[in-house]
């Protein structure tokens, strides 16, 4: 769980309060403005929640990345295994600026650990309610997704791109996050009205192994 900061435009509101406390590494509390059965007395309700890690407003990106356990499951598919994760939360909450932070140090790592002779594809998609569409070309292209069985699913008809080094992947995924379809709401501009998907896979030299990377980063 990440907290981020108050925007300068909250801190400017007089009504505005921070609702969310990080007591430590695992605990944060929310504060909930109440009243009374009287409805007149007001009352602040606090609840505490226990995760595996919390990160408050004060953790920077390299911090979240090196702690959270998303540099290990890097080093997983690297190593051939396959590692998933999911961004998740409401609108505003910073997913894609954790997520694009994630992406841009899981290049590097990729390209640092990965055997000699190993080859790197992306492929890159949003999911719009029943649609898909393909990102990594110039305009949006709708594609299909099928099951190919065995718990895999194919994406008929989406670019699968091989990258050579960090840079190269790094500037893909920030091109497809630009033509992801975005919508502005009360909370943030530039809303993301689907789920981006990120496909990174690895091939070992000689068709040794494949491991995948898999970045989902959610609507909201």
């Amino acid at each position: 769980v990440r907290k981020r900061p108050l925007f300068e435009k909250e801190e400017s509101v007089k009504l505005e309060y921070d609702v969310v406390s990080c007591i430590d590494e695992h605990t944060v509390t929310l504060h909930n403005c109440l009243y009374q059965a009287d409805l007149k007395r007001p009352l602040i309700s606090h609840l505490s929640c226990k995760f595996a890690r919390i990160f408050d407003e004060g953790a920077d990106n390299e911090f979240v990345y090196k702690n959270s356990g998303s540099q290990q499951m890097v080093l997983n598919a690297c190593r051939g295994g396959l590692s998933t994760m999911f961004m998740f939360g409401q609108t505003g909450s910073g997913k894609t600026h954790t997520m694009t932070s994630i992406e841009s140090r899981a290049a590097k790592d990729i390209f640092q650990n990965i055997p000699e002779g190993s080859s790197v594809t992306v492929s890159f998609i949003e999911i719009c309610g029943k649609h898909v569409f393909d990102l990594v070309p110039p305009r949006r292209t709708e594609i299909r997704l099928r099951d190919a069985g065995k718990n895999t699913v194919i994406l008929e008809g989406a670019e699968s791109v091989a990258v050579d080094d960090a840079d190269r992947l790094i500037e893909i995924a920030r091109q497809s996050h630009t033509r992801r379809k975005t919508e502005t709401t009360g909370a943030n501009d530039v809303s993301s009205r689907s789920h981006a998907v990120c496909r990174i896979t690895i091939t070992k030299p000689g068709d040794s192994g494949t491991g995948s990377l898999v970045l989902v980063d959610c609507a909201g």
